[in-house]
């Protein structure tokens, strides 16, 4: 197991899941085995469970604060309107409050959920490199910024942004090409690192049905030919490599690049966290990913 600690270290839970589909008993038994596996990042969010994501990573965190890199996120509203949701103010209230849900005095990365049109850039910097003096925060970074959105916010000289969290997938991976330019200033986090879920050697049975299926219209859209026919393909390039399944492979693609900080994969269950890591990954050469992904473009 020590050998794939480094490789591990990249992995983030996804805090998303906690509450709405982990509850507050399994989400501790989660995260001291992923401990075990050399696994100690989770993102969150405020709007995750209205708040409940954080107050449960605040039992995780409790007694052991110093083992955890806890990144998470404000600026959201459940009816996405983002004008004015990154005014200094609202920064300073939301993260007030998820330090209070976290039961934490800072978090390691506070990211900007979403990209806000109306507040001037430099107020935005301006208040987050202040809360890093005061020790709120150890970084920040942002969320859903698309590569305009980026380049506005990152030409004044006392930007910090650390990390740009998108979606990025082995079968949805444009974010790659597009943030290609700035990988030198800026890392990428990914979600949606398994597609919702659809990245699973359960979805190679065309009935599977998923806990998500009823409640997504996402996820209904995403189930047609074109999928089966993609997951059909990764399968068989998996096959090819011991310990290696549709969901370990779907992890170790993004793993693979550098520039990606964390790599968030969400999880419900102990079983689930072990069938993912407890095994060592196979080393599979870029040029091979690179074929895979040259099959998949279509």
């Amino acid at each position: 197991m020590k050998k794939n600690k480094n490789i591990f270290n990249k992995i983030m839970l996804g805090g998303n899941l906690f509450s709405y589909a982990a509850q507050n008993k399994e989400v501790i038994k989660i995260c001291e085995l992923a401990l075990d596996y050399g696994i100690n990042s989770i993102d969150t969010a405020n709007v995750y469970s209205n708040g409940k994501s954080e107050k449960i990573i605040s039992n995780v965190i409790r007694k052991c604060r110093d083992k955890w890199f806890i990144a998470s996120k404000i600026g959201h509203k459940s009816n996405m309107q983002k004008n004015n949701l990154n005014n200094p103010k609202k920064i300073i209230k939301n993260l007030d409050e998820s330090l209070i849900r976290l039961k934490t005095d800072y978090v390691d990365l506070l990211q900007l959920h979403h990209y806000d049109p109306i507040t001037p850039a430099e107020e935005i910097i301006f208040c987050m490199n202040n809360l890093i003096k005061k020790g709120k925060i150890l970084s920040y970074g942002v969320s859903n910024y698309n590569l305009d959105n980026l380049k506005q916010i990152t030409k004044h000289k006392k930007c910090k942004i650390l990390t740009n969290q998108v979606k990025c997938n082995l079968i949805y991976n444009n974010a790659i090409s597009e943030f290609k330019s700035l990988k030198k200033k800026i890392k990428l986090i990914s979600y949606s690192t398994l597609h919702r879920g659809l990245l699973s050697n359960r979805y190679l049975d065309k009935n599977y049905r998923s806990f998500r299926y009823k409640n997504s219209k996402n996820i209904k859209k995403d189930l047609n030919v074109k999928f089966y026919k993609k997951i059909k393909i990764i399968n068989n390039f998996s096959k090819k490599y011991e310990n290696m399944t549709i969901e370990r492979l779907s992890i170790l693609y993004l793993l693979k690049f550098d520039f990606f900080f964390k790599v968030i994969v969400g999880i419900r269950s102990q079983d689930q966290l072990k069938k993912l890591f407890s095994k060592k990954f196979s080393n599979i050469n870029n040029l091979d990913f690179r074929n895979l992904e040259k099959k998949l473009s279509f």
